[in-house]
C-alpha cells in the first residue's frame, strides 16, 4: 500500500508542479481543485464500484486517473484483480508521472533559465 500511495502522489504531483512553474498567480489552482479534483474524487469509483455507475458513465470513470489508483489499492487490499489489470494501472500512473516530470523539466528550465 505505501508503494501505491507514493505512485499516486507522484502521478498527481508531477503535472501539478509543472503547471505551478508556469502559473502567474494562484487563481488557476482554485479552478483545478473545483473542476478537476472534486469531480475526480467523486467519480473515481472511490465510494462505489464501477458497476454501480450507469453504462454510459463507466468508460468516463475509467479515464479518470484517480480510478487507477483506487483500483490498485483495492487489488492490494482484497486481491481481486488480474495481473494484466494491475500492470495496466501501474503503467498508466507511471506514464502520468513521466509525462508530468518531462513537462515539469521543460517548464522549470524555461522559467528559471530564460
Amino acid at each position: 500500500m505505501p508503494f501505491i500511495g507514493a505512485l499516486i502522489a507522484c502521478a498527481f504531483s508531477a503535472p501539478l508542479v509543472a503547471f505551478a512553474a508556469q502559473a502567474q498567480s494562484d487563481g488557476p489552482f482554485t479552478v483545478i481543485y473545483r473542476f478537476g479534483f472534486v469531480p475526480m474524487f467523486l467519480f473515481s469509483a472511490t465510494f462505489y464500484p464501477v458497476s454501480a455507475y450507469p453504462g454510459y458513465l463507466r468508460p468516463l470513470v475509467q479515464l479518470v486517473p484517480l480510478y487507477h489508483g483506487v483500483a490498485l489499492a483495492r487489488a492490494a487490499a482484497f486481491g481481486h484483480a488480474s495481473f494484466a489489470a494491475i500492470v495496466f494501472h501501474v503503467a498508466f500512473l507511471l506514464a502520468m508521472a513521466a509525462i508530468g516530470v518531462a513537462w515539469g523539466r521543460h517548464t522549470m528550465r524555461r522559467r528559471l533559465v530564460d
